[in-house]
């Protein structure tokens, strides 16, 4: 076991953080000004590393001449920042480990693009995008500590300002307001699957290697020797759907730990939802309902449980807001009875009321629809935000393939394009339309990568140029 953990674990870093809010992922964020102060709109931020896919990401500072770009992976960054008539703006050697958020403002000099201000060995930048605290602990140190199978639990005790006093505590913050990170296992999750039966199989080699005597009598010196590092030189491979991730995540862990199922309509959400049930459930109500009253509403989420009593077959909702139970009687469950399974998504229409019997509120459906069709069928656009890549022309045809199983559909499909130089939004020809279905997002989500596929679910604001960021 311990030969295995020794090569997966090459760059292992375990990150303790004690989250003041939500925790963010990593990102680099700042203000663009002239040297004057005046604020600069427009203006691009590249950023690139090899620990992106993509190589280079960029963003452009809006209005106030803010900027940020999201969604970073570990690994070391070099900023660029452009402005038609300044100095370029060049910073190496960035640093960025999980859940770091560093701020970067920057004062062009007037000048040609030509010139460039380079900023080198300069000290190391500060986080205050977000009330994060927390440690890192390098991955040969986590190898090298001598504790039993590397579980985590055990590592995050080592790291400094940590107490083991009733419970693990960071600054004197309770423990249930911690989290920690794993990174520098592999790119991600497909990948490292994929390199698992090596790493397994180079363990097994090096227990027989050990088993066949190729230590002293006792044992030591294998013991006392830090761990072979073999590398897995394996492709990358894309990362899997968010379904997918998370669906592993329930399977394993009995939870989902990096997002939630309804994450990908949330967006949107409000358009086909009254409610959110956290909101409705929040208090008891003000009078006692009498029987037969209560309040229509429409609310979504992902079907927990499915339990009968009696004659009813009770539902346990969840929205990641709150969870509600959904009553349903036998002429409902029967005309609705294929959707009602767990996990499935679903949006339900019915009547709320507040049970003074269970000290809780309990919706009475009355239809259920599920939530792919309902987004399906009220999308009218698709759009994808793609930033210019060194392999653009095979992501068009791959594009193509991707929509042709599609068509044809009520959707057209508009690319928001962005380069280091320019920016603009392109509809495709009505040849091209498309339905808005669960697979289609999935397989443009894993092209153009996540987070830049968005569905808007009415007419586009503006002009062409205009953003269509209603999200998906």
């Amino acid at each position: 076991m311990r030969t295995l953990v020794a090569a997966v674990a090459t760059t292992l870093a375990c990150v303790l953080i004690v989250p003041g809010t939500a925790v963010a992922q990593s990102a680099i964020a700042g203000t663009v000004k002239d040297t004057s102060g005046a604020v600069l709109p427009g203006v691009t931020v590249e950023v690139s590393s090899p620990a992106l896919i993509e190589k280079t990401r960029t963003g452009i500072s809006d209005a106030q001449g803010n900027y940020k770009i999201v969604d970073l992976r570990p690994g070391v960054y070099n900023v660029t920042i452009e402005a038609q008539g300044f100095k370029k703006y060049v910073r190496d050697s960035i640093e960025l480990r999980t859940n770091d958020q560093p701020r970067i403002d920057v004062k062009l000099e007037i000048g040609s693009m030509a010139e460039s201000v380079e900023v080198v060995g300069s000290t190391p930048l500060l986080e205050t995008e977000t009330p994060v605290t927390g440690g890192v602990m390098e991955g040969q140190t986590v190898v090298k500590i001598p504790i039993l199978q590397k579980l985590t639990f055990r590592i995050l005790p080592y790291l400094p300002d940590t107490q083991v006093i009733n419970g693990l505590h960071l600054n004197g913050q309770r423990e249930r307001a911690m989290g920690y990170n794993l990174d520098g296992l592999g790119a991600n999750r497909a990948s490292l699957m994929q390199r698992l039966p090596t790493a397994v199989q180079l363990g097994d080699q090096n227990s027989k290697a050990h088993q066949a005597g190729q230590n002293d009598m006792f044992g030591l010196v294998a013991d006392e020797r830090a761990p072979v590092v073999v590398p897995l030189r394996t492709p990358e491979l894309p990362d899997w759907s968010e379904a997918v991730r998370l669906q592993g995540e329930r399977e394993t862990l009995g939870l989902y730990l990096t997002g939630h199922p309804i994450g990908q309509f949330e967006a949107g959400l409000n358009r086909f939802v009254s409610h959110r049930i956290g909101d409705l459930i929040s208090d008891r109500p003000m009078e006692t309902v009498r029987f037969g009253g209560g309040k229509p509403v429409t609310v979504a989420g992902l079907i927990d449980e499915v339990k009968k009593r009696g004659p009813r077959t009770i539902l346990s909702l969840d929205d990641r807001t709150g969870r509600v139970e959904v009553t349903l009687f036998e002429d409902v469950f029967q005309r609705y009875r294929d959707l009602v399974a767990k996990d499935a998504l679903v949006l339900i229409e019915g009547t709320l009321r507040f049970d003074e019997f269970s000290d809780a509120w309990r919706l009475s459906a009355k239809k259920i629809t599920e939530l792919d069709k309902v987004r399906e069928q009220q999308a009218r656009r698709v759009v994808l935000k793609w930033s210019a890549r060194p392999d653009s022309n095979v992501l068009l045809n791959r594009l193509a393939e991707i929509l042709t199983p599609f068509k044809p559909g009520p959707c057209p499909v508009t690319v928001e394009y962005t380069t280091s130089a320019a920016r603009g939004a392109l509809t495709l020809g009505p040849e091209w339309t498309v339905r808005a279905s669960r697979e289609l997002l999935e397989k443009l989500e894993s092209l153009v990568g996540r987070g830049s596929v968005q569905v808007v679910y009415g007419a586009p604001p503006g002009g062409m140029a205009a953003s269509f960021a209603d999200g998906r």
